[in-house]
């Protein structure tokens, strides 16, 4: 990721995923290779247990307009996983465009509001800092570092697989997958089955695990344009990250290279079909400039919450959109909330040191949360919420017995970010980070 694409950053329009066999055996199989279920496979990987990734497509494209902007505290599990760095070099526009996020009439009116400037030392405000400042890189960045780190460690992705069956038994999941070329099924015995599969999750289908939440009444897109050279109205350093509020552009702003930006449409009508010539007038409206717009993509998204009824059923657990979508943003952020939840449970349950049931507080713990991060975001646009289900233990059979693994030597302590789990004792330490091996 050295060289510099024609749109003038590293080139992650296309991360294509490797076109290999998963393995027959392992002890988790994730399905969705998105950047969730890649950082769960990471994260599991980096505690010593089997992971193998499978998803439907054979590639995965920028122009889909995911995830950008991410907070201190996915920065900080980026840092746990050693690959912060590698992420921070993926930069896609020039560096010195990143000026923070400006509230503006467009990229070429005037700022509206002034930008804040973070301060450690105001006692009021401190109590709420990471150590670490937020980063704005594409989801494909993610999804390029957290590949290349998964083939450095032997972890199987597989491209081209898609999921078809679950036939779960006392001591395993059989998951029956089909090679979306060929048609050739195959199936892989796992321990547990991780969905990261997206908000039309296959994996939570085939579990039989609903959403409660309200539909939308409306509809916004997500556009990708591409600029000619625009310096000459913009400057040469124009800010790549904006919210825009005209009499005919409002949301984001925000460069993807230094010739693509992402541009917010809307909102419409449910019915209405737009034309390209509209989306490109509402791209031009953010811009602030009759300039030449070329649509590379349009995604359609909506303000609306959808949560899985339970992230765990038996041995089938959900992460990301799969278990929760919430828009506008930070399901990214969440989904790795998620793994990194999971990611010591699930190692601890497989090497005998706690029982399945330890499982159960994963649905006890994240899916309030969502909820309690929906009614906030429900609540700050001033619109009816839907009513937030109950905290407790999902309605779902768990066993009491741990489901082992083949492991090897003596006890050993499970590495979490978070503090240590003690193999002997099964207890949570924070006084330390002892690697896992």
């Amino acid at each position: 990721m050295t060289e510099l694409s024609a749109t003038g950053g590293r080139d992650v329009h296309t991360v294509r995923f490797p076109a290999a066999t998963p393995p027959a055996t392992v002890d988790v199989l994730v399905v969705g290779a998105g950047p969730v279920g890649l950082a769960a496979a990471v994260e599991l990987t980096s505690r010593g247990v089997a992971v193998a990734v499978v998803d439907r497509a054979p590639a995965a494209t920028l122009v889909r307009a995911g995830a950008m902007g991410h907070t201190p505290r996915v920065v900080e599990h980026l840092r746990c996983w050693g690959l912060l760095q590698r992420v921070r070099d993926a930069w896609t526009y020039p560096p010195e465009w990143h000026r923070g996020t400006r509230l503006v009439t467009s990229l070429a009116g005037h700022e509206l509001v002034p930008v804040p400037t973070p301060s450690f030392t105001d006692e009021a405000s401190a109590a709420g800092h990471s150590a670490d400042e937020a980063l704005r890189r594409p989801q494909t960045v993610f999804q390029r570092v957290f590949l290349d780190h998964l083939t450095e460690q032997g972890v199987s992705v597989s491209g081209g697989w898609g999921l078809t069956a679950l036939r779960e038994g006392e001591d395993g999941v059989d998951a029956e997958v089909v090679d979306v070329d060929s048609g050739r099924a195959h199936t892989i015995r796992a321990a547990y089955v991780l969905g990261t599969d997206g908000g039309s999750s296959t994996t939570r289908r085939l579990a039989g695990i609903a959403r409660t939440g309200e539909h939308a009444t409306e509809k916004r897109l997500r556009l990708i344009v591409r600029t000619g050279d625009i310096a000459d109205r913009v400057g040469p350093a124009p800010s790549a990250t904006n919210i825009v509020v005209n009499a005919h552009a409002s949301g984001f702003l925000a460069a993807v290279s230094a010739r693509e930006w992402r541009v917010y449409a809307g909102p419409y009508p449910l019915e209405h079909e737009l034309s390209e010539g509209e989306l490109l007038e509402a791209g031009r409206a953010a811009f602030g400039l009759d300039i030449d717009l070329e649509l590379v993509s349009a995604t359609t998204f909506y303000h609306a919450t959808r949560i899985a009824e339970t992230f765990r059923r038996g041995r089938v657990l959900l992460a990301g959109d799969a278990a929760h979508v919430r828009t506008p943003g930070g399901n990214l952020g969440e989904g790795i909330g998620d793994v990194v939840n999971l990611g010591w449970k699930l190692t601890a349950v497989l090497d005998g040191h706690a029982p399945a049931s330890l499982l159960d507080s994963y649905d006890q713990e994240r899916r309030p949360h969502n909820w309690r991060v929906a009614d906030t975001r429900w609540s700050g646009r001033g619109a009816r919420r839907p009513p937030s289900p109950r905290s407790g233990p999902a309605a779902f059979p768990t066993t009491r017995t741990s489901a082992k693994r083949p492991t090897s030597g003596g006890p050993r302590s499970a590495h979490t970010c978070a503090g240590t789990v003690s193999a002997a004792t099964g207890s949570l330490s924070t006084s330390g980070t002892t690697p896992r091996r």
